[in-house]
């Protein structure tokens, strides 16, 4: 990508195509309020491994009606206070699917600083998604001026800690409690 496509693309106005190391194609964009569906049913078809590490509770199986209220949540987003990306593939069926999801909320207390949070779908895990998407957000927060990402995950998540320190930035970490707090300096 070159430096005008990364400005483009952190600015909202761009799709991503990539292709995973397992050579399945992919697009990432940022997300928009028609994405409702595509989020349920990302939610849906995690794992509850993957359910339990991403929103750090056991609470396995909320009613559709929460589902659904919080995907409407998450894809009406202040540009201001929020930021999100969906990386999605084209199925069997020949529609698109939502494989992955990164996010960035600014901190009420600081606005220089905004925490992240980052879901890729089971069988799209391992195959550098994550890695590109976290990239992307970076970017993503570079270009809204902040100086600090926070990355909070329970301390067994090992995936998501290796991710975090994979971006070659400046990375501070601390556990307490179970959780690990990962604060990324932006350059």
């Amino acid at each position: 990508m070159t430096s005008e496509e990364q400005r483009t693309f952190a600015h909202g106005d761009s799709r991503l195509m990539a292709t995973t190391r397992r050579g399945r194609a992919v697009c990432i964009r940022h997300i928009t309020p028609e994405d409702d569906e595509l989020l349920v049913e990302l939610y849906k078809r995690l794992s509850p491994e993957t359910r339990r590490l991403r929103f750090m509770s056991q609470h396995q199986d909320p009613p559709d009606e929460l589902i659904w209220r919080e995907a409407h949540r998450l894809s009406e987003l202040n540009p201001h206070l929020a930021a999100a990306l969906i990386a999605t593939a084209v199925e069997d069926d020949g529609r698109d699917h939502a494989v992955g999801v990164a996010r960035l909320a600014r901190d009420a207390d600081d606005p220089t600083t905004a925490e992240v949070a980052i879901v890729i779908r089971d069988d799209f895990q391992r195959e550098g998604l994550g890695t590109l998407m976290i990239d992307l957000i970076i970017q993503v927060a570079m270009a809204g001026g902040l100086r600090r990402i926070r990355a909070v995950s329970l301390a067994e998540n090992e995936a998501v800690q290796r991710l975090v320190l994979r971006t070659g930035l400046p990375v501070t970490t601390t556990t307490s409690r179970g959780e690990t707090t990962q604060i990324i300096t932006l350059r």
